[in-house]
């Protein structure tokens, strides 16, 4: 009998049983990627840099889709093993990826460890979890029944970014971020050459070969690369090697609805959008928006998606529940406005 997760996608156009078909591809796509992944590490292949896997692997190991349901817009997988069990007891990658999913739940380090002890297929999996996933800036996100427990892509991703910050928090605290445009690969040197924007010097990019998947999906776009960063006499980045993250810079909007308070919410009567921008240096996001008073800086996308919920909640306790005879003009007028904009909820 075949193992199956569901996924119900939910919020947005999801509750008109309708989704951005990105969204499909991205699950799709990754958790085939995990199931790999799983599979070849139980057979003892060795993971290096890059993972290509097998042809037996691939014909053995189908990941089926079945027809959608509605609430709101439910997804059932499952996995099949098609290869001779005569003398082979297949492996079962849905029974893996649930219990990965329930340890990133815990956020239990160690069962994640002992589930996937070598640490560069242990961050990939990782790295498949958080893309299958919607961005936590969407407003459309999963539930997850595994035909027992079921589980929130808003809180996983949450647990996840903080997991797979401290796997990286030993490297990642000599590390820096800097924003270029990629002009070129070198795939046999494995270097990459990016332009500084206010430095207009070309550096070189060193990195590892599981890093190359984001090479193809940004290329000859400004990206924003993490790695070690050495610095030339005036502290201006001049080589950066040891790249483990290449992201392009994504500035669409995003689009707020609630944001968590507690075991409240704070509700936006009309959902919140805020489109960042880049600095005049190009590595800073920025998100300007005087009319609920937030100015922010922040290197990531989602550093300011988080210093937004956390700014608003801030304002709401300084500004919205304070006494009007403790405020001033300008903050009573700012209390007026996000009591226009914001509802707090049960």
């Amino acid at each position: 009998m075949a193992e199956k997760i569901e996924f119900h996608f939910k919020g947005g156009s999801a509750d008109a049983h309708q989704l951005p078909v990105e969204l499909m591809i991205n699950l799709l796509n990754n958790i085939r990627e995990l199931t790999y992944l799983i599979v070849a590490q139980e057979q003892g292949i060795t993971y290096n840099e890059r993972f290509n896997p097998s042809r037996k692997i691939r014909d053995n190991y189908i990941i089926k889709c079945e027809l959608p349901k509605e609430g709101s817009y439910a997804q059932t997988i499952s996995f099949d093993y098609i290869g001779d069990e005569l003398f082979f007891q297949p492996l079962k990658p849905g029974k893996y990826i649930k219990e990965l999913l329930g340890f990133i739940v815990e956020s239990a380090d160690q069962k994640i460890n002992q589930l996937f002890p070598n640490v560069k297929l242990r961050s990939k999996a990782l790295s498949c979890i958080r893309e299958a996933l919607p961005k936590l800036d969407n407003n459309i996100f999963l539930e997850i029944f595994d035909g027992k427990n079921t589980a929130n892509s808003r809180f996983i991703q949450k647990n996840l970014t903080t997991i797979i910050d401290r796997t990286r928090a030993a490297v990642e605290e000599y590390m820096t971020t800097v924003t270029g445009r990629l002009i070129s690969i070198d795939f046999d040197e494995k270097k990459i050459i990016i332009i500084h924007p206010t430095t207009k010097r070309e550096l070189d990019c060193f990195y590892n070969e599981d890093i190359e998947d984001m090479l193809f999906e940004n290329r000859r776009q400004l990206v924003q690369i993490i790695g070690v960063v050495t610095l030339d006499d005036n502290e201006q980045p001049k080589k950066i090697t040891d790249v483990v993250s290449i992201q392009e810079i994504d500035l669409s909007p995003i689009d707020f609805n609630d944001i968590d308070y507690g075991k409240k919410k704070l509700h936006f009567k009309n959902s919140l959008i805020l489109t960042p921008k880049l600095d005049n240096s190009e590595q800073l996001y920025t998100i300007n928006y005087p009319e609920l008073g937030l100015e922010l800086f922040a290197y990531t996308r989602q550093e300011i998606t988080s210093d937004v919920k956390s700014d608003i909640v801030y304002l709401w306790e300084e500004y919205a529940k304070a006494e009007d005879d403790m405020l001033t003009e300008d903050a009573k007028i700012l209390k007026k406005k996000l009591h226009s904009a914001i509802e707090e909820l049960q």
